[in-house]
């Protein structure tokens, strides 16, 4: 498990290994951030969101109760403790959106439809609008960090792939969750290949004999 020191150092590492402004680069990029986690998978929602315990022909799952946390009505079970615990703790900053009509049965298809209101395939996501919005602003306006499950995480840039650059598919991010991403960055990287530095110097020692000097 990641301390926080750890977490910031792996974040440091990946910065440098992808081109990321120094801290002290990224002081003038000030302002707020938006992190988008995209978990998939067809969690049921009376599980958690719809508590329908009045309504008919609905069977709520056994052991389930009624919860309700500030403004939000939902389902506690005690096999699902991490449902109260996070609406206890973030409550207040989370808004919960029910009921999204995608009328297809295809996952990507739904997903797609989510995240950009259209299954066009031009038309783009939540994280690229805002990007879009600031890409002057930062050398990587929308950074897609993929899970180790699939070569990329479900992003759809549409008609803005420039402002939209993808990686960790090949493990890093997995790497930094787990804490043996430091250890792969603790090695020097050589940038040439065995070799080239010779090549490189034979080549400029060439160029500058042949050269005639001028007086």
């Amino acid at each position: 498990m990641l301390n926080r020191r750890q977490f910031i150092q792996s974040c440091a590492s990946v910065g440098a290994l992808l081109g990321l402004p120094t801290p002290s680069q990224a002081s003038s990029l000030s302002g707020r951030k938006f992190l988008f986690v995209i978990l998939e998978g067809g969690w049921d929602p009376l599980c958690a969101f719809a508590p329908m315990f009045n309504a008919t022909g609905v069977d709520m799952e056994a052991g389930a109760m009624p919860m309700s946390i500030g403004d939000f009505d939902l389902v506690d079970h005690a096999e699902r403790p991490a449902v109260r615990s996070f609406f206890e703790n973030w409550g207040a900053s989370t808004l919960v959106v029910n009921g999204i009509s995608t009328r297809s049965v295809s996952h990507e298809v739904c997903a797609e439809i989510a995240l950009t209101g259209s299954s066009s395939g031009s038309a783009s996501d939540w994280p690229t609008l805002i990007a879009l919005a600031e890409q002057n602003k930062y050398p990587m306006p929308s950074l897609v960090f993929s899970g180790v499950d699939r070569a990329f995480a479900p992003t759809y840039p549409g008609d803005h792939e420039v402002v939209v650059v993808r990686t960790g598919e090949s493990g890093q991010l997995q790497a930094m969750l787990e804490g043996y991403y430091l250890e792969d960055t603790h090695h020097y990287f050589d940038p040439f290949p065995q070799g080239a530095n010779s090549i490189l110097d034979d080549f400029v020692r060439k160029k500058s004999q042949a050269i005639k000097p001028h007086f």
